[in-house]
């Protein structure tokens, strides 16, 4: 049961956002990753110029935007927040299953300690919760949030077969 909810935190930690180019101000100034049509990547910078916005790769060269199918800028601060978030929903919602699963405990003799069910489910909240949130906090900084931002040459249909690393399968769909 335990490895069946690391992989499930590791690929909720990393959340992607679509966002269109009327958004694409927010990256000037920020390094991000450029997919140009053909499918090649480069590492570039968001600048402002008097027409809007072009990417400069590090040796100052300018990406043409006709060339650019869509731009990434990962946020390491946003993803920690958000495997966090989610970490916590999965940890707690797990910790209470569990803990309602388990029942009552019943007593013989004399108990010291006795649980109920709904009792044991608090506390499996909050123990799984505080885990399965320090679990992805952690995965959530090191994968980061993506936010894409597509410059929407076309509408086909893209299939882009993808997971976070260790998964076991994934798959991107853009339309």
């Amino acid at each position: 049961m335990k490895r069946a909810v690391f992989p499930l935190l590791a690929a909720a930690a990393g959340c992607t956002h679509n966002r269109t180019p009327v958004d694409i101000q927010q990256v000037i100034g920020k390094q991000v990753t450029v997919v140009t049509l053909d499918r090649n990547t480069a590492t570039a910078y968001g600048d402002h110029v008097a027409a809007g916005i072009v990417f400069r790769d590090p040796s100052g060269r300018v990406i043409p935007n006709e060339h650019i199918d869509h731009v990434i800028k990962v946020s390491h601060r946003r993803g920690a927040l958000e495997g966090l978030g989610l970490g916590l929903a999965i940890g707690a919602g797990f910790g209470a299953v569990l803990g309602l699963a388990s029942g009552d405990d019943q007593c013989e003799r004399e108990c010291y300690i006795a649980f109920t069910a709904g009792e044991k489910a608090v506390v499996g909240a909050i123990v799984f919760g505080t885990l399965g949130s320090g679990i992805g906090l952690i995965v959530g900084a090191i994968r980061g949030s993506r936010s894409v931002y597509s410059f929407g040459r076309g509408h086909e249909l893209h299939i882009t077969p993808s997971g976070p690393p260790g998964s076991v399968v994934g798959a991107t769909l853009a339309f």
